[in-house]
């Protein structure tokens, strides 16, 4: 089971898609919102997820969260401080 919760910002646009057959989405009362899916290829969604930025977390699978965390690890790293 892929688990992603999605910022506020977010909820309405991806109430607006049925993304999979197997999906269940919850608004929380923050106004974000989890969504599941049950993927038999996971890691097929990576480009995906990256395309949400930082308006999406993925709590599960593990491997997957790390995944992002590390990717995520190296971007800044590449761009390090930035002063305006």
């Amino acid at each position: 089971c892929v688990c992603l919760r999605f910022a506020a910002s977010a909820t309405r646009r991806v109430q607006e898609t049925a993304w999979h057959p197997s999906q269940t989405l919850k608004v929380l009362p923050d106004g974000s919102c989890e969504l599941r899916l049950t993927i038999a290829h996971p890691e097929e969604m990576v480009y995906w997820i990256r395309g949400w930025g930082p308006q999406v977390e993925v709590l599960a699978p593990a491997w997957l969260r790390k995944q992002l965390a590390d990717e995520g690890r190296a971007v800044a790293a590449l761009y390090g401080e930035v002063s305006e």
